[in-house]
């Protein structure tokens, strides 16, 4: 699996990582599972493009952003992603956005 920065900064710069950009994971075909730290706020178009093992992605954070097209390519009906984080009125709106941004798999706290 793949496990962003623990400390969600990068060493280098001193920036934390907020954004999982276009292409991240593109064609990262043996990624099975994910989890994203609550410092990231969007994942944008093409971020998981191709990643066809991915299961599972597990977010720390309270809100985030899912920009149309980050799956592409992926079969999400087979894709979990556990938001546990979010209250009601956020995890809400979070399903809205993943079902805008094409997803269908199960989402749960």
């Amino acid at each position: 699996g793949v496990r962003l920065v623990g400390s969600e900064m990068c060493k280098e710069t001193g920036y934390k990582v907020t954004v999982i950009g276009a292409n991240a994971f593109k064609k990262c075909k043996k990624v099975k599972t994910v989890t994203i730290p609550a410092t990231v706020v969007t994942i944008s178009k093409n971020a998981f493009a191709g990643c066809k093992k991915l299961k599972k992605i597990t977010l720390k954070g309270k809100k985030v952003t899912v920009k149309k097209g980050a799956f592409k390519g992926v079969n999400t009906k087979k894709v979990t992603i556990k938001a546990s984080k979010m209250n009601a009125k956020q995890f809400k709106a979070f399903k809205k956005a993943l079902k805008k941004a094409g997803f269908k798999g199960k989402v749960t706290r």
